[in-house]
């Protein structure tokens, strides 16, 4: 097999889809489906550019993240409810997926990971993603039942969490409704 691409995807993330196939006993081809679109020209031919600002901040719950563009940040919400009503979307800065977006918005927004997009929202359907310098990860919400995937491959939003974490030498913090009281 000839590799056209190169660094297509980062030692991270291969780790990541080694790890997958393993822990979970499912296919390559299941797992890959997750980080690459079918049509992956059409993203690899995307030419993007991102505007670095100096410093971001977001409010979750009265929660300030805040962090520079040297690094990125992942918000890891449970549903899209969730990501409308807990974070100030005026003063947003940052992009946010989740499983309804169109395909050509999602090929985007996955260059714009890969190229250093530095504060990223998402539901658990889109966590796969190619991450270039993830430092933070923030999981809201963590006792929801449905962060588990019931279709394969089958996953735990939890332990994908704790994995990436350890492959990019990420720190991970919980934010929980329980917070508040």
């Amino acid at each position: 097999m000839t590799l056209v691409y190169k660094e297509l995807l980062s030692p991270e993330t291969v780790q990541l889809v080694h790890w997958m196939v393993y822990e979970w006993y499912t296919s390559y081809k299941n797992v890959i489906k997750l980080f690459l679109d079918q049509e992956i020209d059409k993203l690899l031919a995307k030419e993007i550019k991102i505007k670095k600002k100096k410093s971001y901040s977001c409010k979750i719950w009265g929660n300030t993240i805040s962090g520079t563009w040297e690094s990125q940040t992942l918000i890891v919400f449970p549903d899209i409810w969730s990501f409308t009503n807990l974070i100030d979307q005026e003063n947003f800065e940052g992009i946010f997926l989740y499983s309804l977006d169109t395909q050509s918005k999602k090929n985007t927004n996955r260059w714009k990971i890969k190229k250093g997009e530095w504060l990223i929202c998402t539901t658990s359907s889109e966590i796969f993603q190619d991450y270039s310098n993830l430092k933070k990860i923030y999981f809201v919400e963590p006792q929801k039942w449905y962060y588990t995937s019931q279709q394969d491959p089958r996953y735990k939003i939890d332990m994908v969490i704790k994995k990436l974490a350890e492959l990019h030498n990420a720190e991970i913090k919980e934010i929980s409704s329980e917070m508040l009281y």
